[in-house]
């Protein structure tokens, strides 16, 4: 079974990844329990995490989008489930976003500030490719998200072996490592994606997703989040499990580019930066972001929260699969606008990178 950890190499601390499937929206304060209380932060330090926002953020209209109302209203704490979930496994440090501020996570910035996406085998269609684009640039708004020329992994001196299933598998590792030689200058990260296994170390079965917190490269594949991998009865028509794939792959490629972008796994929320170490697990955790890392991504990048969020209402659109988290947003969308009716509020400020808010292009030719 492939598990989510973190280890180091080359002086670089990686995050090894299980499936990030987005999950039923529901909220509700933290339930009590006995995991849940060993392991998850209380309310005062979840609190003191997220920092204060009226001291520490403007323009108002991103204070209010950071506000306890919203914070309460719209996001479920994270509880521990079982002793063999991902947080009481790994027991990472929980890092609040005074620490990720002041950590050294790379910066976007006019030179750097383009997300790539490297298909690395011929499988995946146009329409799936262009879909995993359009999602990254509501995700990651308002940053521009190119697809890269393809690049065919197959002829490469890439290591590979046989995985269990009889299926040929590549080493993450070394794919990261090839991609840090294909990266643009402009590229703010690449993160590389094929429909082939892939296992990071020889001890390991398999892994579904590998990305650098620091060498802004990261993998994935998608190859078992089709049942027939295993060759499972799963009874589903052919519409239902391409979006059945295409729903896993993009939480794990916006969770993975999460980590590009210098974030840990979170373990404040039920949030798209939570580590898993099962598909059960990952099933359970939503495709949005909590207040703590939405803050991180938005101190890196600098958004308009309300802007995002109607990208990501539209962006959802894409397939019913994504139906709850469409509705998700939606609801913060018509909740942050009855917010801002009643306040006097300066215009959005977003970022304007070169001028490529709404780029769409999808390929780049590279050397």
């Amino acid at each position: 079974m492939g598990q989510c950890t973190s280890c180091t190499e080359e002086d670089q601390e990686i995050q090894i990844e299980e499936s990030q499937n987005a999950s039923k929206d529901q909220y509700w304060k933290t339930p009590v329990n006995k995991l849940t209380k060993k392991f998850i932060p209380d309310d005062k330090k979840t609190e003191e995490a997220l920092g204060d926002v009226e001291e520490q953020i403007n323009p108002k209209r991103v204070q209010l989008a950071f506000s306890k109302k919203i914070t309460e209203k719209y996001h479920k704490r994270k509880t521990v489930a079982s002793i063999d979930d991902w947080i009481p496994s790994q027991k990472e440090e929980p890092e609040s976003f005074q620490e990720y501020a002041e950590s050294d996570y790379n910066k976007v910035s006019t030179e750097s500030h383009t997300v790539y996406i490297q298909p690395l085998d011929t499988s995946m269609t146009k329409e799936f490719l262009s879909t995993c684009q359009k999602y990254c640039l509501a995700y990651f708004y308002p940053l521009p998200v190119v697809i890269s020329k393809f690049r065919d992994i197959t002829k490469s001196k890439i290591r590979n072996r046989k995985c269990l299933q009889g299926f040929v598998q590549y080493h993450s590792g070394d794919i990261m490592k090839r991609a840090k030689k294909w990266i643009p200058d402009d590229a703010y990260c690449m993160i590389c994606i094929l429909n082939m296994d892939l296992y990071p170390q020889d001890s390991w079965n398999f892994v579904y997703g590998q990305a650098y917190l620091w060498e802004r490269t990261g993998v994935f594949s998608f190859a078992r989040y089709n049942p027939e991998f295993y060759g499972e009865d799963h009874g589903m028509s052919g519409e239902e499990l391409r979006e059945l794939v295409m729903f896993r792959s993009i939480g794990t490629m916006v969770h993975e580019i999460g980590h590009m972008f210098g974030m840990g796994h979170c373990v404040y929320y039920e949030c798209a930066m939570n580590g898993s170490m099962s598909a059960e697990e990952a099933d359970k955790q939503p495709m949005q972001l909590c207040p703590i890392c939405l803050r991180k991504l938005w101190h890196n990048i600098g958004f308009d929260p309300l802007e995002r969020y109607q990208a990501l209402v539209e962006a959802s659109r894409v397939s019913s699969s994504f139906d709850e988290t469409k509705g998700w947003y939606s609801k913060i969308v018509r909740h942050l606008k009855k917010i801002y009716a009643k306040e006097v509020l300066e215009e959005p400020f977003t970022k304007d990178y070169e001028n490529n808010i709404n780029e769409t292009s999808t390929v780049k030719k590279q050397s």
